[in-house]
């Protein structure tokens, strides 16, 4: 085998192939030996351009002896080029990494072209490098291999970023697949790039059959298509406040309300490459919003009718300040006359007095936002009323002389008093109402918390028997699952005693409840069976 003569530290391969390459002064022509020779094309340039580059560069025999490495590559391994020289370069890898190594170096002696390789080397101190390697082999004039060249760069530090970027990767998408809301890519298209676990929960579509359809095919129904375009149009124009409540059919023929929150994905240059959605199952709050705003509509439709009696009394006593007086005493709420220029209250009822603390003297002439917390809507809601609307405010915040805050609900309508444009408000203190409402609350969920976590054994039935709701204790009883239970006569699961009714605790264990009720819940305790 051939061998590349060795090379001193302060010397390469690249100007000795120069100096080979030049023809001697005399073997010029007269006029050629006085041209001036450029300084880049000097040996003396090539070998300032090898030890000054920031990149390493190795040159080592076909058995892997090194022949040449520039400072760059002595530094990236701890090292000098003098203690380089004469080593193999099998000596600067991990001894768990050599063998392959060594089939890579053979491979590269084989090859007639240069490849490019990653490769982890070993510094002197034991620490680790990452290097980007281009490899080209040595050839003599016959073509046969002499060694290899190696430019190295040292990625160490991109290396180490790529490790983080993919672990930050891998977290985030653990999130995304763990995280409650439904979370979807869709491409510029309007076709779904991923589509997480929640979201297969939702709509009943697994990441399979979702991915690259279009939603028209999946979940949203013709009704609504009109909307979701426009919405889709915003989207691809940038517009990040392009969200929406709509209807969403599921799978299995579901009516789902969701939420849902758009923001598109951009390059650098505007353009859109994507939309995020995130969607939430809200129709349980839309419908229990829908029945508080009916349950709303039809009290103001109350208040509204006994404002308006109120103020048709007021208009008709208008003139007469003993009968005004009278009327105005009798309100059981709280009434305050404000005048509609000033916004200063010129009028109140004792019971004003006695819910917000002031005496009549400090009442008159105050500004009517001394005694709101929410100055604002109570402008707003002032201004409505002298348009000759006769608003109603289901909750708002007023401020006792003590400081403290308590909810009201006001019904205003306005008069006129000697020429001057009046706004009568009748204010209501719910705060008695609020605290029911929030111990009824707390007190259902108190009752569905005991049925579902009760160690007895409880069912719901209707007055013909059948199994309406069941708990997890009666179903670890009859041993079954609660679509084998529900809406099952109960005698099919409890032997009723004989000569007893259907509600008087005929089953074992059961208590009697004695009422005519349409739905019974009783405990159960031994089984008994048909």
């Amino acid at each position: 085998m051939h061998h590349l003569p060795r090379l001193s530290d302060e010397r390469c391969p690249v100007s000795a192939e120069a100096d080979a390459a030049s023809p001697p002064p005399e073997a010029l022509a007269p006029e050629e030996r006085n041209t001036v020779v450029p300084a880049f094309e000097t040996p003396e340039f090539h070998r300032r351009l090898v030890e000054s580059t920031r990149e390493g560069i190795w040159v080592a025999d076909c058995e892997g002896r090194t022949l040449f490495a520039n400072p760059a590559m002595a530094r990236m391994l701890g090292t000098s080029p003098r203690q380089m020289i004469g080593r193999f370069v099998f000596d600067f890898v991990a001894e768990a990494g050599r063998e392959a190594v060594r089939r890579r170096f053979e491979e590269f002696l084989r090859q007639p072209e240069g490849r490019q390789v990653e490769e982890r080397l070993r510094r002197q101190d034991g620490a680790e490098v990452w290097a980007l390697v281009s490899v080209s082999t040595l050839r003599d004039a016959k073509g046969a291999p002499q060694g290899l060249l190696g430019i190295f760069t040292n990625i160490t530090e991109w290396k180490a970023s790529q490790a983080a970027l993919r672990k930050s990767e891998a977290r985030l998408q653990l999130q995304i697949e763990r995280m409650p809301l439904a979370h979807i890519l869709w491409s510029p298209e309007f076709r779904v790039l991923s589509w997480n676990p929640a979201a297969e929960r939702m709509f009943g579509y697994t990441a399979r059959e979702a991915l690259g359809r279009h939603p028209y095919e999946l979940i949203v129904s013709k009704a609504v298509q009109p909307e979701v375009d426009k919405i889709w149009q915003r989207l691809l124009q940038g517009d990040t406040s392009a969200h929406s409540v709509n209807a969403n059919v599921t799978k299995d023929g579901r009516t789902l309300i969701c939420e849902w929150s758009n923001t598109p994905i951009k390059e650098r240059d505007g353009t859109v490459v994507g939309v995020l959605s995130m969607a939430q199952d809200v129709t349980e709050r839309v419908r229990a919003e829908e029945a508080l705003r009916l349950a709303r509509d039809q009290l103001e439709l109350r208040v509204a009718e006994r404002t308006a009696e109120l103020l048709k009394s007021h208009q008709a006593v208008a003139e007469s300040e003993e009968k005004y007086r009278r009327l105005f005493e009798t309100i059981s709420d709280a009434a305050l006359v404000v005048e509609g220029e000033t916004r200063r209250v010129v009028e109140v009822n004792e019971a004003a007095l006695r819910m917000y603390g002031y005496s009549r003297g400090e009442f008159m002439g105050m500004p009517l936002e001394q005694i709101t917390a929410e100055p604002e809507d109570t402008e707003a809601t002032i201004r409505l009323a002298l348009s000759g609307a006769m608003p109603r405010v289901a909750v708002r915040h007023h401020r006792r002389k003590d400081g403290t805050l308590f909810p009201v609900e006001i019904a205003c309508g306005t008069f006129s008093l000697k020429g001057r444009p009046m706004v009568c408000g009748v204010v209501r203190d719910i705060t008695q109402r609020r605290q029911a409402e929030a111990e009824l609350s707390r007190r259902e969920q108190e009752l569905s918390d005991f049925f579902a976590e009760s160690p007895l054994g409880l069912l719901w039935v209707s007055p013909e028997g059948r199994i309406l709701r069941v708990n997890q204790a009666e179903l670890a009883l009859l041993e079954r699952r609660g679509d084998e239970v529900m809406g099952r006569p109960v005698g099919e699961l409890h032997t009723p005693q004989p000569g007893v009714g259907a509600c008087s605790g005929a089953w074992p264990g059961a208590r009697p409840c004695g009422t005519t009720a349409r739905a019974c819940s009783f405990p159960t305790g031994p089984r008994g069976r048909s």
